[in-house]
């Protein structure tokens, strides 16, 4: 099953809504998704694997990211290219922990949604060249 631009922005996803096995989804990132303090998302795209056995869901994701940066000798702005992947494996046996590129989630029965916004966040602002 394949989707494209759900929701643009879209990265909390229904339990429910994902089929079992194998499906796939590009979603368009909104330009306020990163904290008004911090760089400025010109554009952004996030292609997301999804793996559904049960429950069990694994999410692998790879992000790209064009963010307006300041120089800081300068002072003029320039457009930086973020590229990152990043792995969570939402399970309700599962205590949350992080390991070098994967994530473990709980997932509750009164919650059946996943959000993938915080790992998306994230995983672009590793990405933003240090001053």
């Amino acid at each position: 099953m394949s989707e494209h631009a759900l929701l643009t922005g879209s990265l909390v996803f229904s339990l429910r809504q994902i089929p079992e096995g194998a499906s796939h989804v590009e979603i368009q990132l909104e330009k306020t998704m990163l904290d008004p303090q911090g760089p400025l998302l010109i554009d952004g795209s996030v292609s997301v694997e999804r793996f559904r056995a049960e429950d069990l869901v694994t999410v692998d994701f790879t992000v790209r990211a064009d963010v307006e940066l300041v120089c800081e000798r300068s002072l003029d702005t320039f457009i930086h290219t973020i590229e990152g992947s990043y792995s969570v494996e939402f399970s309700p046996r599962e205590e949350e922990r992080e390991e070098d590129a994967r994530a473990y989630r709980g997932i509750s029965p009164e919650g059946l949604t996943l959000d993938l916004n915080k790992d998306v966040r994230d995983t672009i602002l590793l990405g933003v060249p240090l001053q």
